[in-house]
């Protein structure tokens, strides 16, 4: 985010909205709260914010009304929980495929990549595939070349982040610290 100085010149000023973005398994319902803290902010994660202000998990969005729909609802929850300033937000893996939540993310804070390797993220996804809306739409199964063309679909968007990390081999407080200190790097206190 940028503002005009008392010079007319552009100057970055600290953004007041961390969007975490990344495929599933990246780390941002786990890398999320850990940042919120360590910058005294809020935390929200749009498909928890999603199930409990509409009673509906995205797997039953998803499996009774379509993605389409679910990604419209989605936009819908980012858009709400936005309104909450100093909040850092973990993101569905296949939000910013869409255009306008993307302009959207960008006016209204900053975006940061979790960046992991496929390998990873099928390691991770291996642990705790319950809670996954896409893997309960193929059936609670990792189907290993739909993971693959879906993350190289998804991939390009990912990286219009205005940042991304590699959380190949770090921990989730490992991760957290390195995105505070890019906040304070690039924003200041």
């Amino acid at each position: 985010m940028y503002k005009t100085g008392k010079t007319g010149t552009l100057s970055k000023s600290r953004p007041t909205r961390i969007y975490l973005t990344g495929f599933m398994g990246a780390g941002k319902s786990t890398v999320g709260p850990i940042l919120a803290k360590s910058l005294g902010w809020a935390f929200q994660d749009t498909d928890q914010w999603i199930e409990k202000s509409t009673g509906t998990s995205p797997t039953q969005w998803i499996a009774n009304a379509g993605e389409s729909e679910f990604r419209r609802v989605e936009f819908w929850a980012i858009q709400e929980i936005s309104r909450t300033p100093e909040v850092v937000v973990a993101l569905g893996g296949g939000a910013m495929v869409s255009p306008d939540v993307r302009e959207w993310l960008q006016v209204q804070g900053q975006v940061i990549y979790l960046k992991a390797d496929l390998n990873s993220i099928v390691d991770r996804l291996s642990e705790n595939l319950g809670d996954r809306p896409l893997i309960q739409t193929l059936g609670g199964h990792l189907d290993h070349s739909i993971l693959r063309s879906l993350f190289e679909k998804r991939l390009n968007h990912y990286e219009k982040a205005d940042f991304s990390v590699d959380t190949d081999l770090k921990s989730p407080n490992q991760i957290a610290e390195e995105l505070n200190h890019w906040v304070l790097r690039e924003f200041g206190q």
